[in-house]
């Protein structure tokens, strides 16, 4: 059971991660933007 959790825990700090890294890239894209 908690080799489970820790598979669930672990698949949730995978989806936060992403998520973080999508938006520092939003944030790049924005800067690039405004440069233009």
């Amino acid at each position: 059971v908690e080799t489970f959790v820790a598979h669930i825990e672990g698949k949730q700090a995978e989806r936060i991660a992403a998520e973080r890294q999508r938006d520092e890239q939003v944030e790049e894209l924005r800067e690039c933007r405004r440069t233009l």
